[in-house]
């Protein structure tokens, strides 16, 4: 029978851990942390070298069962003022057309090619955008998460893609997720700088039309 271990504050505190995430969160107490900020592998993109690492699931619900169990950790080492913020990307179905792992621009230090050798499930899609950024959401929000945002990270310098019938995707997400109604945040400390009215007369009389469209608005 496994015994769970619950690590000290002093042995959890600016320690880095190389192990399984689930192993680490687990070994933490209740309502430890303060924020989480994190990317989980994305779906059938990357072959990181290891055995059992997420996102190379034969299937992309296996994969989000993963996912949400990371957050049931995350939901009980979460200060109740903490926040949780998830990047995630998203993947194409392929119908029954494997990765070979041909693609030798996906290449590590050592020369070793990094895209997924695999035939995963798509669950009968072809082509299809998955939206498993979406589901995830979801299914977070159905385990008891707040999700108070969906932050597009855009990405002016994407990297091309070679596809001629649809757009380049150049965005992922971002989800800022909390277990309570009240919380922490300092929207002070990201806010725009104000601009004065001072500000805006310079800026006209130096013949920046942005005064007459703050004053329209």
């Amino acid at each position: 029978m496994n015994t769970k271990i619950i690590r000290s504050r002093e042995e959890m505190v600016n320690r880095i851990f190389n192990e399984p995430c689930l192993e680490t969160l687990k070994s933490m107490p209740d309502n430890f942390l303060d924020c989480v900020i994190t990317s989980p592998p994305y779906w059938q993109l990357r072959n990181y070298g290891y055995d059992g690492q997420w996102g190379l699931e034969p299937s992309f619900t296996k994969y989000l069962e993963n996912l949400w169990t990371m957050m049931d950790e995350v939901y009980r080492v979460l200060k109740p003022s903490g926040t949780c913020w998830i990047n995630l990307g998203d993947t194409y179905a392929r119908g029954s057309r494997g990765k070979d792992g041909t693609n030798h621009s996906l290449v590590s230090k050592s020369n070793e090619i990094i895209e997924p050798r695999t035939s995963p499930d798509y669950n009968g899609l072809d082509k299809c955008l998955l939206l498993i950024p979406h589901r995830f959401a979801i299914g977070c929000i159905e385990r008891g998460w707040i999700i108070r945002n969906d932050i597009i990270w855009a990405k002016r310098n994407g990297m091309p893609e070679s596809t001629k019938d649809r757009f380049s995707k150049k965005h992922e997400y971002f989800f800022f997720m909390v277990k309570n109604t009240k919380y922490f945040f300092n929207l002070d400390a990201i806010r725009d700088k104000h601009k004065s009215i001072d500000d805006l007369e310079r800026r006209q009389q130096n013949g920046v039309s942005e005064w007459k469209t703050q004053m329209a608005s």
